[in-house]
């Protein structure tokens, strides 16, 4: 049977479109220093995002790094505190990774619907995508609390396809993480691993590795290269 022509491609956000460490670490810094712990270091940072996890595993991560139990009603005020700063400031220092929007645009001008979902809460993937100056190139645009289970769960992934009015066998997913890679897996459709962010350090398995988003128009019909 011949494969189902490709519509549509889902990307992640952090890691895979935008490098967004260090307005993290600043804000997640600010949170530590109210509380008089010592910051994280950039890479500590780094690590915590590509991890894929979410706004709770990094701010429960950083306060946990020095081996110090806090109690959940704690760590629940610390991420109110860490999203209120990090929304003051969500794209001061966050920037796309190199030939991403010249790319998205090359990938909408022939046909493709794309979206994303990512684990970022839904309220700063918006203020994100929007400063950095490319909310406009998706159809849909599905963060954190959108959904009642998150990535790695299938239903984020297939909340954003159902929007996008497309078959799964019709859709492609980006990201960088383990995370990525197992929703996009229980979900059933192909993954991508882009060759940096997280996804420099991860093994493909039985994954397409690309160097460019671009790359993606040799996986899809609507290709004209």
């Amino acid at each position: 049977m011949k494969p189902a022509a490709k519509k549509a491609i889902i990307f992640d956000l952090d890691g895979t479109l935008v490098d967004s460490s260090q307005d993290i670490a600043a804000a997640l810094n600010k949170v530590l220093q109210t509380q008089g712990q010592p910051s994280l270091s950039l890479a500590t940072a780094k690590a915590l995002v590509e991890a894929g996890k979410g706004a709770s595993y990094i701010v429960t991560q950083a306060f946990q790094q020095n081996g110090l139990h806090y109690c959940q009603p704690f760590l629940d005020d610390r991420l109110k505190e860490y999203l209120q700063f990090y929304q003051d400031e969500p794209a001061n220092r966050t920037q796309l990774f190199p030939y991403v929007k010249e790319d998205l645009e090359r990938l909408q001008q022939t046909g493709l619907m794309l979206g994303v979902c990512t684990n970022k809460p839904h309220h700063l993937t918006l203020l994100v995508l929007e400063q950095l100056g490319i909310f406009h190139l998706f159809q849909c645009v599905i963060g954190a609390g959108i959904v009642e289970r998150s990535k790695p769960h299938r239903d984020h992934l297939l909340a954003v396809v159902a929007k996008l009015q497309v078959e799964v066998d019709q859709t492609l997913y980006v990201g960088d993480s383990e995370v990525d890679r197992a929703c996009a897996y229980a979900a059933g459709i192909p993954f991508f691993l882009v060759s940096w962010g997280g996804g420099s350090t991860m093994d493909t398995q039985d994954d397409t590795r690309i160097q460019r988003l671009s790359d993606l128009l040799l996986f899809t019909s609507t290709s004209q290269v």
